[in-house]
């Protein structure tokens, strides 16, 4: 029986990064385990290295397809996975030789729809893990989850920390008409579906923060998916609290009003949605964001809702915050 299915969506990846994915998935404690490489029309040497993979190793699965992006390319994944659970990690990132039995083996501990977990952040030249506050793991209901989602803390907006029941995950998929955002949609569509989510306080995965990768581009007219997204999500919680509403809110508006602001030519770029975000955070009141203790959203959101030049100034001068600005 194959216990875990990892999806891995290949585009144009650097060979030597896409070997040290792979070989991180090989070398796995669990060994239930099948590997689907989804080759979504790489015009590179990809194609050829991942058939190289397939030759050699029985658990490797490779799918080859015309490019239709990163969501494309994990939907096909999850159409042709034969797991009882799934999990996403991205070409240039790679994982501990325990990642998948740690989350796994908590699934099946707490008979969990989901396991969250933490992850750790690094480039060429520094390492950052980002964990939660605790040492046990934190077990959720639907509710308490999508408050956990709101509020960017256990339940955070990215699918590659995290393992999902395979027969929840087959009934929704990513959406392919965004391109930014698209793993927040599907971890708020799922938890819709589940009964019980547990974080576990582990960094087994490594996040790497490529130049040439989506996340690390510039800013274009694909960034903007990121605000329809969150006011969809917004407009289908309604049973959250109203604070709680307005953070995820106010936390999506003012990491894109950071990034605009903080380049003089994306602020002549992109004037009109800037006004556009700067009218969204306006529309929250003070109030909503008094009981979280995040300092850079309070730094900005009083300066941006009746001192816009004051927060403008901040920005481009205090240059950590754009940095801050994510949680």
């Amino acid at each position: 029986m194959i216990k875990l299915s990892i999806v891995v969506p290949i585009y144009k990846v650097q060979i030597e990064l896409l070997e040290r994915c792979v070989f991180s998935l090989l070398k796995q404690t669990l060994k239930e385990i099948e590997i689907i490489l989804v080759d979504d029309g790489s015009p590179n040497e990809c194609r050829k290295k991942c058939d190289e993979f397939k030759e050699k190793n029985n658990c490797i699965s490779v799918f080859h397809k015309t490019n239709g992006g990163v969501s494309s390319a994990r939907n096909f994944g999850i159409q042709n996975a034969k797991g009882e659970y799934i999990g996403f990690v991205d070409a240039d990132d790679y994982v501990k030789e325990n990642f998948c039995e740690t989350l796994y083996l908590t699934a099946k501990k707490f008979d969990a729809d989901m396991v969250c977990s933490g992850y750790t952040e690094l480039n060429d030249t520094t390492e950052i893990s980002h964990n939660k506050k605790g040492n046990i793991p934190v077990v959720m209901d639907k509710n308490e989850a999508t408050k956990q989602f709101l509020l960017f803390d256990k339940v955070d907006f990215r699918v590659w920390n995290k393992i999902f029941r395979k027969n929840i995950a087959d009934k929704i998929s990513f959406s392919e008409k965004y391109k930014i955002a698209e793993d927040e949609m599907y971890i708020y569509d799922f938890i819709a579906l589940a009964n019980k989510i547990v974080y576990i306080p582990y960094c087994g995965y490594y996040y790497f923060i490529n130049s040439l990768s989506v996340m690390s581009a510039d800013l274009s007219s694909k960034n903007f998916d990121s605000l329809k997204v969150t006011d969809i999500i917004s407009d289908h919680v309604s049973d959250q609290k109203t604070e709680n509403i307005n953070y995820f809110r106010l936390n999506s508006y003012i990491r894109l009003w950071v990034k605009i602001t903080s380049n003089s030519i994306y602020c002549k770029k992109f004037s009109k949605e800037k006004k556009t975000i700067e009218k969204k955070i306006r529309s929250i009141r003070i109030s909503d964001v008094k009981p979280y203790n995040n300092k850079t959203i309070k730094l900005l959101f009083i300066p941006i809702k009746i001192a816009r030049p004051l927060a403008e100034f901040v920005v481009k001068r205090v240059k950590f915050i754009s940095s801050k600005v994510s949680l």
